[in-house]
């Protein structure tokens, strides 16, 4: 059966407020509060349940953002590894070029979300903590695959929606499969509902695996679900190695800082201030001129390639992150 929009309205009881920071708006700051499931149905007859907001031109993908200062970058410290992955993408000219054409529906886009490792378009002027991009299984390992098995099963056992509603996205696609997104902004995890539907139906699920290279991903994803259903939400213990975050966002403020036209004297004075000569920086700040080199060497690569870099692998240890 194919969910229309006149079906999947009433379900959730959708017709509460939303709230603003679901779809990016240049003309206001984004806010967070309150609670909303966001449904869509992907392909060509696609119906977007959350209304949409304003659209983001092309220059308002990083409105109010300002590289030289940190705490602008401050929801990425406790992030998932591939919220960085997000952060490259929304940032490459090709991905903002083919987001407008999905939202204008002006012009079929040159590319479809797919061939940016997306299951559906994400607005590209939200950034961490308010994006929430359903990556493609294939791309992120740790993307469960289930099968709804029992609707009427011990309520220990079952998955209710309706009360992870915060932290609820849901896409399905052409094949109805129902792309299940559970995310606070900065944790996430994904689950393909192959058969069946957890829509207005809390239900428990079968989780197929197979192989063993390929379970690492899976179970530790599996272990977070059983938190999150059991707590409600994700755990706020600090995930990954605080360095490797440290590292990674000033990545991202030296390709602002490039895309914003800086030069490698403007940068390294934002990122290290009054520790930098004047004219003779190159001599007298040798060790921060060959920083901001690797920084920005870095930063070009990430913008060319944005998804080349593994920011899904070795999901087992810890959330999204490697060895």
């Amino acid at each position: 059966m194919r969910f229309t929009y006149s079906e999947i309205l009433p379900l959730w009881s959708l017709n509460q407020t939303q709230p603003a920071g679901l779809e990016s708006d240049c003309g206001a700051a984004p806010h967070t509060s309150g609670h909303r499931i966001r449904v869509s149905e992907l392909g060509a007859s696609s119906v977007v349940v959350n209304k949409p907001g304003a659209l983001a031109p092309e220059a308002c993908w990083n409105a109010g953002l300002n590289w030289t200062r940190a705490d602008h970058y401050e929801g990425l410290r406790h992030a998932d590894r591939s919220a960085f992955a997000w952060e490259w993408l929304r940032r490459t000219p090709a991905y903002r070029d083919a987001w407008r054409r999905f939202r204008t529906r002006m012009a079929s886009p040159r590319q479809p979300p797919r061939e940016f490792g997306l299951e559906r378009f994400e607005d590209p002027g939200l950034s961490v903590p308010l994006a929430r991009p359903l990556w493609r299984a294939d791309i992120d390992p740790s993307v469960i695959r289930a099968v709804v098995l029992d609707p009427f099963a011990h309520p220990a056992d079952r998955i209710d929606l309706w009360r992870l509603m915060p932290l609820v996205s849901v896409a399905i696609d052409d094949k109805q499969i129902e792309h299940l997104l559970l995310s606070n902004g900065i944790q996430s995890l994904r689950i393909d509902i192959v058969d069946g539907t957890l829509i207005g139906n809390p239900a428990s699920l079968r989780f197929g695996l197979h192989g063993i290279a390929a379970l690492q991903g899976p179970v530790a994803a599996l272990r977070r679900l059983i938190e999150v259903v059991e707590k409600g939400g994700f755990d706020d213990r600090s995930i990954g190695r605080p360095n490797r975050r440290e590292r990674w966002i000033l990545e991202l403020r030296v390709a602002d800082a490039l895309l914003a036209g800086a030069g490698y004297q403007q940068i390294a004075r934002g990122l290290f201030g009054d520790a930098i000569a004047g004219a003779r920086w190159r001599t007298q700040n040798p060790s921060h001129r060959q920083r901001v080199l690797r920084l920005a060497k870095a930063a070009k690569l990430n913008l060319a390639f944005p998804l080349d870099r593994k920011w899904f692998s070795d999901a087992g240890a810890v959330p999204n992150e490697p060895a």
